[in-house]
Formats: C-alpha cells, structure tokens, sequence
C-alpha cells in the first residue's frame, strides 16, 4: 500500500475511533479501535486516541510510537 494512503487511512480510523469513544457508541468504537490496532500494528504507529487535537500529521510510515499521557496541540506534524 502506498505510504499517503496508509497515513490517511490511520489518520481516518483514528478520529472515527475517537469520535465513537467520545460519543460512547461502544460497538462502533470497539470495531473502530480494533481496525487501527490492527493498522497501528502492522505499520509500528502507535498513537493513543484523544491524543492530538486537530491537524495531526505524520509524515512517514515507520515507527511512531507515543505515550498515552501526551498532550498534543492544533495542527502538529511529526516528520
């Protein structure tokens, strides 16, 4: 798969997970946050929901991993 696409399909399961964890629509958000761990698993990005604000952007496949205690803000990007 292609290095944008894969970056853009986490980016998606990860804000879809959050927004089904924050809504507490606990089925969706199960299958949600089971798709990304897979996805997450696969590529080495590991990155906790309801970490980042909006704007988040990672710029490479490979490993990414951050704590879950992290904080961070509008529009960063990991390069």
């Amino acid at each position: 798969m292609h290095e944008k696409k894969i970056l853009r399909k986490h980016t998606f399961l990860l804000r879809k997970t959050e927004y089904y964890n924050n809504t507490k629509k606990k089925l969706r958000c199960l299958i949600y946050k089971a798709l990304l761990h897979n996805l997450q698993s696969k590529y080495c990005l590991h990155v906790p929901i309801n970490t980042f604000d909006k704007g988040l952007k990672l710029m490479h496949v490979g490993p990414v991993l951050v704590n879950s205690k992290a904080v961070g803000g509008k529009k960063l990007r990991c390069i």
